[in-house]
């Protein structure tokens, strides 16, 4: 149970557990709450489609239910869900309820708990007291287990939440690798990158939103391309709300401002992220503030070389020197030093760019990391958790 169908970490972590369960072992069911409001969910709603897994639409209205406060409509809209959704387990059997973030992981514990189901929770850091509170800390205290992707993660849950028992499981997200449906030449000249492979592009994915860092991603680009003007800087992203598009303008009037708009291209693209992969010759993920995030998994999975920072999970993704640079969040000289190493020694660039890739073979397919949720998944079924 998802509060809506997304191309963020949880979408892509639900979306590759649902194409790799053992379906002889599980009948799986995604129920988004709310109905599809943009380009990004269809699309994602498209790929469960064509991975042949049912999703079920509640189609509720997010701005009646996007925030846990007592406004009374959205108070009616959780009641609602928590109706359907206790309908939904007894009509269907279910046995276990697989809940993700702070609205579902509120629906599904009270659905489950009603219903006598088993209820798991899924979360990627505590969430803001304004949002979740009192009944978050209780929810997450009292499922059956709560799973997120990293250690740093995991112990912040803990003393967090409310209860005295451990029921905090890790367990990191496995990802398929992204498939292209374009060339590389074809994605050079729709996203008007110089033709010339000896420009090499600088590339990063991810929500535009402060705490992802795409603003000290241009400050180290001035210093980058101070340095190596052959280079070009590829900042793609999505907007889920107004403050995100807000934050995109003022990205663009920063790269103007710094005088590297020519260097830089600061796009959304409604197309399968793998197509931007294929321009991308070193990932950079300058977050401020993440768990264990997708991006930098599929920057390994194809073996791109790739400068990350060391905040939430991340340096268990991610060892310095050894499959990628880490460097300090929020530090741009630090961050346009590790570029300009990569962009200067091609040897080193690919060595850890194939490390990287063996690590991510090695740690984080979604075949290994779906197959640890089903065991979690069976034993509490079982009565053994």
């Amino acid at each position: 149970m998802v509060k809506q169908l997304f191309c963020g970490g949880t979408g892509s972590r639900l979306l590759a557990m649902s194409r790799s369960l053992d379906n002889d072992r599980f009948d799986h069911t995604v129920v988004a709450i709310n109905r599809p409001e943009c380009e990004v969910d269809k699309r994602q709603l498209q790929y469960y489609v064509d991975a042949g897994v049912e999703v079920v639409d509640w189609g509720e209205d997010d701005s009646k239910i996007q925030s846990l406060s007592y406004v009374p409509r959205k108070t009616l809209a959780v009641l609602r869900a928590v109706r359907r959704a206790c309908h939904m387990i007894r009509e269907r059997g279910i046995d276990i309820v697989d809940a993700h973030l702070d609205l579902a992981g509120l629906i599904g514990f009270v659905a489950a708990r009603i219903t006598g189901s088993k209820v798991t929770i899924t979360l990627y850091h505590p969430p803001p007291e304004i949002i979740w509170g009192f009944l978050g800390k209780f929810c997450t205290g009292m499922a059956d287990a709560v799973i997120t992707d990293s250690r740093i993660r995991a112990q912040e849950i803990r003393e967090w939440k409310f209860g005295f028992r451990d029921n905090v499981l890790v367990i990191p997200s496995g990802i398929f690798p992204p498939f292209a449906t374009s060339t590389q030449e074809g994605m050079r000249k729709l996203l008007n990158l110089p033709a010339n492979p000896e420009i090499k592009v600088v590339g990063t994915i991810g929500r535009f939103h402060p705490p992802k860092g795409q603003h000290v991603l241009l400050q180290a680009a001035r210093a980058v391309l101070d340095k190596e003007p052959k280079t070009v800087f590829l900042v793609v992203g999505y907007c889920f709300h107004k403050p995100d598009a807000f934050y995109k303008e003022q990205l663009e009037r920063q790269a103007s401002d710094l005088g590297i708009l020519e260097h830089v291209r600061i796009l959304t693209y409604p197309g399968p992220i793998g197509d931007i992969w294929q321009v991308i010759d070193i990932h950079a993920h300058p977050t401020l503030f993440d768990s264990l995030p997708i991006s930098i998994m599929e920057g390994m999975s194809l073996s791109k070389p790739a400068v990350v920072t060391s905040v939430g999970g991340i340096p268990e993704l991610v060892g310095h020197d050894q499959t990628g640079l880490v460097v300090p969040p929020g530090n741009a000289e630090m961050l346009a030093g590790a570029l300009l190493r990569l962009l200067q020694d091609p040897q080193t660039a690919r060595s850890l760019g194939a490390k990287a890739q063996q690590r991510y073979q090695a740690l984080y397919t979604p075949e290994r990391r779906t197959r640890e949720l089903e065991n979690v998944f069976h034993t509490l079924v079982n009565g053994q958790g």
